[in-house]
């Protein structure tokens, strides 16, 4: 064995050492990649996902609808000028409450009380014009009944002076001057009887004339009387379009306000709820709801559902009576809301997460394998803790899991790891089916 060492150690010497640089390092190599620690195996493990299920209980519950809706009131007015005018005076700031007849803008009087005097001279003079033509109409007859007399006087003297003139006892001048004279006098009849039978088409005239006086008049004291701009109802200041000092025109706002009795919500109820919202009218004539209002809880009623539907709506307003007559929240103003349906049988209340999509949930058979089950959303519903869960039904049987975390991309056949267990909660006081006694996984 010595020998063969020797030997081999006398080889390695007589080598160039080139090659005995490469050999060495082959062999270091050889003998790191014969030395290095193994890699420890990694046990395998199960990477499906952790899902949380709970066991289905069906039972009737009465499903909330939570709603958005808008303080919005019988009437509205926003009040214009109808004058010309600058403003004297506002007495009244936005916000404020205000009652029928209180004055709110009042107006410079001066140029409407000339209009008035100018209206009132008008009618005056069409009057006494209407009188002079009555008066003037009386001489017209008595004048009319003389130029008839005048008339036969003028006749008669041309039928005399013909009889002279024909015993050549009458020259024929003094013919034709009385035929004359009876020609004008025939023409000044006429024309008086022309204005006496024209009196009738004067008097109309008149009349019309006295009765556009009088609506002149009576709209300018109208203004006149507007200029004092007063509430037309009970209610509350929205706007103050104008500042004292300013000059109005005709048709310009002046203040805006809203009617504060009577005051509804509207809120928009989705197309599909609107069945159990009209069956739940038809029934009981209205609905019970909740405002959440800063930081309260105020009653309210569904009393009517809208006539008309607006343009790109999904559903149908419906109008709800505040309870609480004492608080008034300002028009216009996005609320929040509850509306709580007739109870409804075989619902399950799940948690948010359990719905996949807006039909969409998933059941863990035996095998922990996924299965989706298409269902109808009913409403929402709050538990003793005062949880939301949402109420659906659908192809569900008493005892089957579901499963309640939201798994982005689940799929049926889906494996899945179930965790957390427990039942869904069923109404207060509602006992559960004596098949949701001992659930198990469907």
């Amino acid at each position: 064995m010595a020998e063969h060492f020797q030997r081999v150690q006398e080889q390695w010497r007589s080598l160039p050492p080139v090659p005995r640089i490469i050999l060495a390092t082959l062999v270091t190599i050889i003998l790191l990649w014969q030395l290095k620690p193994s890699a420890p195996v990694k046990p395998e493990t199960d990477t499906s996902a952790r899902v949380s299920i709970e066991y289905a209980r069906p039972g009737t519950f009465a499903p909330e609808l939570l709603l958005f809706g808008r303080i919005q009131s019988p009437a509205s007015a926003t009040l214009s000028a109808s004058i010309a005018a600058e403003v004297s005076a506002i007495p009244v700031l936005a916000g404020s409450r205000v009652s029928q007849g209180q004055p709110l803008v009042t107006l410079d009087t001066r140029e409407a009380q000339l209009a008035l005097d100018q209206a009132q001279a008008a009618l005056d003079r069409a009057e006494a014009d209407r009188s002079a033509t009555r008066n003037r109409y009386r001489s017209d007859q008595k004048a009319l009944k003389l130029e008839q007399e005048l008339t036969d006087l003028a006749k008669q003297d041309v039928a005399r002076l013909e009889q002279l003139r024909e015993g050549n006892m009458a020259s024929q001048r003094q013919l034709d001057d009385a035929r004359q004279a009876l020609a004008r006098q025939q023409l000044n009849l006429e024309n008086r009887r022309l204005v006496v039978d024209n009196h009738r088409h004067d008097m109309q005239r008149l009349d019309a004339e006295v009765s556009r006086s009088t609506a002149a008049r009576d709209q300018a004291a109208l203004d006149l009387e507007r200029s004092a701009v007063a509430a037309p109802f009970d209610g509350r200041i929205t706007t103050v379009h104008v500042a004292p000092g300013e000059r109005v025109r005709p048709g310009e706002p002046l203040v805006s306000l809203y009617a504060d009795s009577g005051v509804e919500i509207s809120a928009q109820i989705p197309q599909r709820h609107l069945p159990a919202v009209r069956r739940g009218l038809d029934n009981a004539g209205t609905l019970p709801g909740t405002l959440f209002l800063e930081g309260q809880q105020l009653p309210l009623t569904l009393k009517r559902l809208a006539g008309e539907v607006q343009a790109g709506q999904g559903g149908v307003d419906g109008l709800f009576h505040l309870d609480n007559p004492g608080l008034i929240p300002e028009l216009g103003r996005p609320l929040e809301l509850i509306l709580s349906l007739p109870p409804q049988d075989n619902l399950v209340a799940l948690p948010a997460p359990a719905l996949h999509g807006l039909d969409r949930i998933y059941r863990v058979d035996s095998e922990q394998r996924l299965s989706a089950i298409t269902v109808e959303r009913a409403g929402e519903w709050r538990d003793a803790e005062g949880n939301r869960r949402l109420l659906v039904r659908g192809d569900i049987e008493p005892g089957m899991a579901i499963m309640t975390t939201q798994l982005p991309g689940a799929i049926d056949g889906q494996h899945v790891q179930p965790q957390g267990e427990s039942e869904t909660p069923l109404p207060a006081g509602q006992q559960p089916a004596a098949a949701d006694a001992e659930p198990t996984a469907a």
